[in-house]
């Protein structure tokens, strides 16, 4: 978004995101350490579950956060096709 803003003057109000299958919270289990990488986001507690001990990223609500702190508005994203690639 940022490359885009920069080379074509996009404005985020135009644009349109629709995610496709990924890793979801429900399958993808990552290790403690990897929880440090999103140390400096302020939503980094909102992407990160933990169930039974072990620790589960949601790698479409982290992409969706930052999309939104780049200025792209809720209905803007669509989600409707983000299967997980893990468990479906």
């Amino acid at each position: 978004v940022m490359c885009m803003r920069e080379n074509f003057g996009t404005d985020s109000s135009d644009l349109r995101v629709f995610f496709g299958p990924s890793a979801k919270k429900c399958c993808y289990q990552v290790g403690s350490d990897f929880q440090y990488n999103f140390s400096s986001f302020s939503y980094a507690n909102e992407v990160f579950a933990v169930r039974n001990n072990y620790l589960y990223f949601d790698l479409p609500l982290f992409n969706i956060l930052q999309l939104q702190e780049l200025g792209l508005r809720t209905e803007a994203i669509t989600v409707d096709h983000n299967l997980c690639t893990i468990c479906d």
